[in-house]
């Protein structure tokens, strides 16, 4: 039986040959629909056991979409997060995949195919959810050679330039391959190119963060080939301005960043115990923190609070509280909270818009070395998030609402915008000691500047 909700079930795929490539522009749309007369080309949907379902069924047809073009399909948001160093499952090297397809690009001809550098792009970032632009990061033409075979040929520089590596970090590896990481096809179809995949080099020290990230990737111009990729035109044609060339971004705005598993081992009196950032940052009305954590030891301290993630001048001004802070209340149980701008309207009198705790503790792990090889550690992470919706608390735990607090003492309640360091690992609260600090591994630590949903959390 087909699901009713969603997407519903998939039962087979439609294809459509180009009519006419030479008249197609970047706004030509497909105005495909369903037939639906009796009469010539009436259809029939029969269930497995051969029962006719037309009379259940009902035919939507499909928003009309752009024929010639590009589409990213990775990164393409919302809530993704891109790592400029890391080795993902899909790739035998350290890197970011990137995946768009292509269609109605070229007219078809005999050297004029896809997978031939006739069809060349480039590649650039926002920061600013596409107020302004990175320069190029990189350029890439079609081709179905190795890196190798191209730096034999002498035509390496025609093809590639910028921040891109091979399939296997290595020459003998492709630049630009299937989805799947494997070799272009001799001829695609001739009117769609198929999903092609390239890599952004892996860069440790990569500097840019971003919420509000975003990625464009636009056709260079078809002529231009057998020279320097780096002087080809844009499409179709204009030395430096995209106007009229075939491109796409994302869709939605992905954190722009590169994640990190740091292990902390909350002593007073050693180094790297825990990060802050260089510059403040300004508090919204509206957040979610995040992060996820492996703790390794309980505290004697009942009144202990160690921080996984907090806002506060710390050290400048110590008996400054900061907008919030993610914590362990008693040292083990995942715990927020989150002043009140007034000071005046908070939960029971306090200070606070809400406190949520956790009824349940955390378990712990040992921190003992190699941590890979260590039994129980793989295992003993778990996903902490506070969100906080103007008078609204909420805290999950690897994905389930643990606690929800609203505060309905006055019209206006929110969070103050204070503008302090984020500090991870440390609660900079008051006089610091060894029960400030958080003993465990911290990593994919996130902060929005919207409150997320519990869907949203769980992906």
């Amino acid at each position: 039986k087909p699901l009713t909700t969603g997407r519903g079930s998939f039962v087979g795929i439609l294809k459509f040959d180009i009519g006419n490539h030479a008249t197609l522009t970047n706004s030509t749309l497909s105005s495909i629909q369903f037939n639906t007369s009796t009469v010539v080309g009436d259809f029939s949907i029969f269930d497995v056991s051969g029962n006719d379902m037309e009379s259940q069924s009902t035919l939507a047809n499909a928003s009309d979409f752009t024929i010639r073009g590009l589409t990213i399909l990775n990164p393409n948001g919302p809530n993704e997060a891109v790592n400029r160093y890391k080795q993902y499952p899909s790739l035998t090297v350290v890197g970011y995949p990137v995946y768009f397809e292509r269609s109605g690009l070229i007219t078809p001809a005999v050297g004029n195919v896809y997978g031939s550098n006739i069809l060349a792009y480039a590649v650039d970032y926002s920061t600013n959810n596409g107020g302004s632009w990175s320069t190029e990061v990189m350029r890439f033409a079609e081709t179905r050679l190795t890196a190798q075979e191209l730096v034999d040929l002498g035509t390496d520089g025609n093809h590639v330039s910028g921040e891109i590596t091979t399939s296997t970090g290595t020459s003998a590896g492709y630049y630009v391959t299937q989805g799947d990481g494997s070799q272009l096809p001799v001829e695609s179809n001739p009117g769609y190119g198929g999903v092609v995949r390239i890599i952004w080099t892996g860069d440790r020290f990569f500097a840019p963060r971003s919420e509000q990230a975003l990625l464009r990737v636009t056709q260079l111009s078809e002529s231009g080939n057998s020279a320097a990729i780096t002087s080809r035109k844009y499409a179709p044609g204009a030395a430096d301005v995209r106007t009229g060339a075939p491109y796409d971004i994302s869709d939605a705005p992905f954190v722009l960043s590169r994640l990190f598993f740091l292990q902390l081992n909350g002593d007073l009196y050693s180094t790297n115990t825990y990060l802050r950032t260089r510059e403040p940052y300004s508090n919204p009305h509206v957040l979610t923190v995040e992060a996820w954590v492996n703790l390794n030891s309980y505290t004697e301290n009942t009144e202990a609070e160690p921080a996984i993630v907090a806002v506060g001048p710390g050290m400048a001004a110590p008996s400054q509280e900061g907008a919030w802070m993610l914590y362990l209340h008693q040292g083990k149980f995942p715990a927020f909270r989150a002043l009140e701008s007034t000071g005046t309207h908070g939960e029971n009198g306090s200070k606070y818009i809400a406190t949520v705790i956790s009824p349940d503790s955390l378990t712990i792990t040992s921190d003992a070395f190699p941590i890979n090889d260590n039994a129980g550690h793989p295992e003993n992470w778990y996903h902490i998030a506070a969100t906080v919706n103007q008078n609204v608390v909420r805290l999950y735990v690897n994905g389930e609402l643990k606690v929800e607090k609203t505060n309905n003492n006055a019209v206006d309640v929110r969070m103050p915008t204070y503008s302090h360091p984020v500090w991870i690992g440390l609660n900079p609260m008051g006089t610091i000691d060894s029960s400030s600090y958080f003993h465990g591994g911290l990593k994919e630590v996130k902060v929005w500047r919207k409150a997320l949903s519990q869907a949203d959390i769980r992906s």
